[in-house]
């Protein structure tokens, strides 16, 4: 957007040419050259000016671990594990910190990855109250009205957990 003499502005389309590879580590800012072919004197060759740049649209998504990830063996579709009850209540669960909830009833949502990193994947569609099942997701396939515990745990200790190999696992377990 360019402001002319009179303060209305006016919006200009171009491209980026060049951009330098040095980002103010304070101001997150850095140096652009864009090419922007217009014909009027408002700018001018060597002119600073402050720009939007627009790269494509946001999506919103949730994040969650990719242990909650689940791949059915029968279909091949990949997908998630969520508590599907209203009685689920994490803050009585959360009192006592080795306690379970009551086996609720979970449903396999098939999911709409936007975006995936190292221990955790971005999905649309699933709301941030959604309790999600991290572990134990191949027992609840097998069955045929899946059943969980629910315990709320912290997001470190499910990165932790994602971080050990077998061995460590079956050690922990032992």
């Amino acid at each position: 957007m360019v402001e002319d003499f009179t303060g209305d502005p006016t919006p200009l389309a171009g491209t980026v040419a060049r951009i330098s590879p040095f980002l103010d580590e304070i101001t997150r800012s850095t140096d652009a050259e864009v090419r922007i072919n217009i014909t009027d004197a408002r700018l001018r060759p060597g002119m600073f000016l402050p720009v939007d740049i627009l790269y494509g649209e946001s999506q919103q998504a949730t994040l969650v671990p990719t242990s909650a990830l689940f791949t059915d063996p029968n279909t091949g579709s990949e997908g998630i594990f969520v508590i599907e009850s209203e009685a689920f209540d994490p803050d009585t669960v959360a009192q006592s910190p080795d306690a379970l909830s009551e086996p609720f009833p979970v449903t396999f949502r098939n999911v709409s990855i936007i975006a995936r990193g190292a221990q955790e994947v971005a999905i649309a569609d699933l709301s941030p109250s959604d309790w999600v099942v991290t572990l134990g997701q191949d027992l609840l396939a097998s069955t045929g009205r899946p059943l969980a515990r629910g315990r709320p745990v912290r997001w470190q200790h499910v990165m932790e957990l994602q971080g050990l190999n077998r061995e460590d696992l079956l050690n922990a377990v032992l």
